[in-house]
């Protein structure tokens, strides 16, 4: 074997063994540390005055010690006190006690008071993996239960041998619970109950009927064992404990008011179920007699052309009850086509010229234009000042459109005076039901909640409802059925037209297809067929080339749009041109002008002229985007060891 390898191979050999080494001298794992009962035996004595005299006798595992301090709570409620504490061990069958001291030696223990409970802490020689056996004693006064006004007379032992506190501080593997009378019981006057449940069948009992003996198995983490028994008087010298008046009258009142709830619960349990039945009924009949449309007669599938003359803003609110920016950029559009209105872009920027003043103005486009063009026929507004001038006015827009539809007859009332009227019926309710829902159960009964919630739910489908409550006339049913016909005609030209017959109407369709939101199809279906629509409105000359203009008609082009393509957006216009998409989430109209950027290379010049003016117009108006909706017993406590 060559040198260079023996070596290496050595130095393997010897790294290896370095880290089985290392291994070897790290210190294994300490093992966890454990302290259980393996039994927790009780003995409860009843004395002629009724005192308890408790003796604990616990048997202890302990695993992987040391331990050297044990300790016991015992909760203070429903006793008049305790005395006699004591604690010991148990050594070969002898009871060591314990010295009460300051735990600063071992055998000895310390009582620690407070105002619901005393803990017993007891100190002892170290144990590290034995069993020992520990004894607590200690008597608890004033804790027998005394009835001498009832016929006959009883008296009723309640105790917690075990309780939660214990058993979720240290396991308890077993355990038994010795009950000795003072004399001999009635078996006929026993009554007992044993975790909350009466049972008929007595435990392990003494020929005297003194002792009454209870076992237990291995308790869960967190379990209590609550023993209840009643029988004929036994401590002849008991008196009725000071506390046993207050607590029978907070048991009686707790007792009323769990009966009251399940009365409650039932009522509230139909209440609600009529409620739901009730109330969704209600919703849709309100829908069904003040929301739904009047029937109207046949009308045809499509119509090829539009059923009158209403404006295209008009006829967007008519089919869908609320304005968007497509309404507004539609009203441009006709404005544009009707020889009203013109588009310029230059190095300048972006302008919109009124040429002359619309015919017959609507309500809403008289708002418009005096929003837009205050001054009039011959007034220029560059795009940003447009822009503020649609912001600080929006809802002056809203308002006037929601108020055509009204005044033309389409609707009973404004549909956004409709809705907000539902919503805010259902956000009283919804504020009347929580509050009430509140106060019914602090006041009455945690089941009030349950038909509260239902009310609740109610007017949030109430306020979901308002969106489809605005009820058309039979005039505006008519309008709307006439107005899709000419949507479904537009949306599937090919089926019911040819793109030759349709080409004379390309211009003249387009204000209500973006009305119908639609814009992006009809100029794309054009586009692939090679007809070249070019805005007769729209103008993009280089800043300082001179126009040809004849007053008060429209201007014309005199080269192509360039469009140009780039990762923040898309700039419309010359190269030099101010106007971009900011990357923003904008309708429809922006994407499309996007889009057909993207495929400039295969669209016509005037396709992408009409897409790119009315992603612009978008941009102008879109400050109205997604506008228009607008235990009873003592005893217990914990106990382990460290």
């Amino acid at each position: 074997m060559p040198l260079r390898v023996t070596t290496r191979f050595a130095s393997f050999i010897f790294l290896t063994l370095l880290v089985v080494g290392l291994g070897a001298l790290q210190p294994a794992p300490a093992a966890a540390r454990s302290a259980e009962y393996d039994r927790f035996d009780v003995q409860l004595t009843v004395l002629e005055d009724g005192t308890f005299r408790i003796v604990e006798t616990q048997t202890v595992r302990f695993e992987d010690g040391p331990f050297s301090q044990g300790h016991r709570s015992i909760p203070l409620a429903r006793i008049a006190g305790v005395e006699n504490i004591a604690a010991s061990e148990l050594v070969d069958g002898n009871l060591i006690p314990f010295t009460e001291a300051a735990l600063i030696e071992y055998d000895t223990f310390q009582v620690k008071r407070s105002s619901t409970e005393i803990d017993i802490q007891w100190l002892f020689a170290p144990a590290d993996d034995e069993v020992r056996t520990f004894v607590i004693e200690y008597d608890l006064v004033g804790a027998l239960r005394y009835y001498p006004e009832i016929d006959p007379p009883n008296q009723q032992v309640w105790y917690i041998p075990i309780g939660s506190a214990l058993t979720s501080e240290t396991p308890v593997n077993a355990g038994t619970f010795t009950l000795i009378f003072p004399e001999p019981v009635d078996a006929a006057s026993v009554v007992l109950m044993v975790d909350g449940e009466q049972v008929t069948e007595l435990p392990l009992v003494t020929d005297d009927n003194q002792e009454f003996i209870f076992e237990h198995g291995g308790f869960r983490s967190g379990e209590s064992w609550e023993i209840r028994i009643q029988t004929d008087v036994v401590a002849l010298d008991a008196e009725v404990p000071a506390w046993q008046t207050a607590d029978d009258e907070r048991r009686q009142r707790a007792e009323d008011q769990a009966n009251r709830d399940a009365q409650i619960a039932g009522f509230a349990a139909i209440g609600a179920i009529g409620l739901a039945i009730f109330g969704g009924l209600a919703i849709f009949l309100l829908w069904y007699l003040r929301g739904r449309d009047p029937h109207t007669g046949a009308v045809a599938s499509f119509l090829p052309e539009p059923p009158d003359d209403t404006p295209p803003a008009v006829v967007g609110v008519l089919i869908d009850e609320r304005v968007h920016p497509h309404d507004i950029v539609s009203t441009f559009t006709d404005w544009g086509r009707r020889g009203y209105l013109a588009i310029q872009e230059s190095g300048g920027g972006s302008t919109m010229e009124l040429l002359k003043e619309p015919e017959r103005p609507s309500r809403f486009e008289s708002a418009l234009k005096g929003i837009i063009f205050p001054s009039g026929a011959g007034q220029t507004v560059g795009f940003g000042n447009a822009r503020q001038a649609l912001k600080t006015h929006e809802k002056t827009l809203e308002t006037a459109l929601y108020q055509e539809v009204e005044e033309r007859g389409y609707f009973r009332k404004s549909p956004e005076w409709t809705r907000n009227r539902w919503v805010t019926i259902a956000t009283i309710i919804t504020s009347l039901s929580i509050v009430g829902g509140i106060l019914g159960s602090m006041l009455i009964s945690s089941w009030i909640v349950l038909p509260a919630a239902v009310v609740t739910i109610l007017s949030i489908a109430l306020r979901l409802a308002a969106r489809v409550l605005p009820q058309r006339t039979r005039a505006g049913a008519e309008a709307a059925a006439k107005w899709r016909a000419f949507e479904r005609y537009l949306r599937d030209l090919e089926k019911y037209d040819s793109l030759d017959t349709a080409k004379a109407n390309f211009e003249r369709f387009l204000p209500y297809a973006i009305a119908f939101g639609i814009e992006t199809e009809w100029v794309n279906r054009f586009n692939r067929a090679g007809y070249a629509p070019t805005p007769t409105w729209y103008d993009n000359t280089d800043f300082g080339e001179a126009w040809e203009r004849i007053p008060g008609e429209r201007r014309r082009p005199n080269r192509p749009v360039i469009v140009t393509t780039g990762g923040g957006g898309t700039q419309w216009g010359g190269g030099d041109g101010d106007f971009n998409f900011p990357d923003v989430n904008l309708p429809d109209l922006q994407d499309t002008s996007r889009k057909a950027a993207q495929g400039i290379g295969g669209a016509s010049r005037g396709s992408v002229d009409f897409l790119n003016v009315l992603g612009a117009i978008l941009e102008v108006v879109s400050i109205f985007a997604g506008g228009g909706g607008k235990g009873g017993g003592s005893g217990g406590g914990g106990g382990g060891f460290k």
